[in-house]
């Protein structure tokens, strides 16, 4: 037996639940990743409100936004990529995008967007305290629309962005690498408490901090019931489409 091997059953014996990762980042490089995520994720940001601030035509305005974020997400896959060559290993295996190990499909499916929209449930109701509570938190009045105007194809842009490319890419970082290597050092329950706190963080919203760190938790637990980051997309993808539905929708009666 190799020496892989062996390290590779040890890793199976003390942490069975992300043994389905063959190679899983250690907690060090885990949180070099994540600085160079937060720092991508601030540029983006700024970069993206500077051009709405600009008033450049809507249509222009938000595919330059998109195509901004993007480029964001995509840096971020391509060190994950690396870091997956650098084990030798597949993208796919390193952050767990292989089918799920438990259940069906149908099990799993149903299971990820039920999570969805309890979490999606919880948020709503947390926004609704807020407002009747004396509290002011900063980043009540942030607005994914207001980085895409201008109607039928921004709201195209909007929807891939949002809820196909950014769930993906958070998705790989935050349960694919961070979860398993936070998992493996500290065990499951620190690692899912560790890893959402984090992703909360990454919103940069005090406002949104409870309910996206609620989210997680509900996407950290599908990797860790099915093995497989794929039940976390799809809740992931599922939670952000319900919002952006929502928005939309306020936004055609003119209530926002």
């Amino acid at each position: 037996m190799s020496e892989r091997d062996i390290l590779d059953t040890e890793h199976r014996e003390a942490e069975p639940a992300f043994s389905f990762i063959p190679a899983p980042w250690s907690t060090g490089r885990a949180l070099w990743l994540l600085v160079f995520v937060f720092s991508i994720s601030a540029l983006g940001s700024l970069a993206a409100r500077s051009i709405v601030a600009r008033h450049l035509a809507d249509t222009t305005s938000g595919l330059l936004v998109g195509v901004v974020l993007v480029a964001g997400y995509l840096a971020e896959l391509a060190v994950v990529g690396l870091g997956a060559r650098a084990h030798d290993v597949s993208f796919s295996a390193s952050v767990g995008l292989i089918r799920p190990q438990r259940g069906g499909a149908v099990t799993w499916a149903i299971l990820a967007v039920l999570g969805a929209v309890l979490a999606r449930g919880f948020a709503s109701a947390y926004a609704s305290l807020m407002q009747l509570l004396p509290i002011e938190l900063p980043g009540a009045e942030a607005n994914p629309l207001s980085l895409f105007p201008g109607g039928g194809f921004s709201a195209v842009v909007l929807i891939l962005v949002v809820v196909v490319i950014a769930p993906f890419t958070e998705e790989v970082v935050f349960r694919g690498v961070l979860l398993p290597a936070l998992g493996v050092r500290w065990g499951t329950a620190a690692g899912v408490v560790i890893s959402s706190a984090l992703f909360a963080g990454l919103h940069l919203s005090a406002y949104i901090f409870v309910p996206i760190a609620a989210a997680a938790l509900v996407f950290s637990w599908t990797v860790v019931q099915f093995r497989s980051l794929w039940p976390a997309y799809v809740a992931h993808a599922t939670f952000n489409g319900i919002a952006v539905v929502l928005l939309l929708a306020i936004e055609a009666g003119g209530l926002v």
